[in-house]
């Protein structure tokens, strides 16, 4: 996943829907962790758009 840092409101609503809490959420970014599965449940939670889903091929 790819988060846009100008988009992006860290309001914490991507943290609380990824089902293996790899995301967190500081007042300066959004870490994600390395075994994310691209599953898609934080971009369609964040309010703004602000999270890409990269999907590996």
């Amino acid at each position: 996943m790819k988060v846009d840092a100008s988009t992006c409101m860290r309001c914490g609503a991507c943290a609380s829907v990824c089902p293996l809490n790899l995301i967190e959420v500081s007042d300066a970014q959004v870490k994600v962790g390395d075994k994310c599965t691209d599953c898609g449940a934080c971009a369609k939670a964040c309010p703004v758009g602000a999270i890409e889903i990269e999907r590996k091929i």
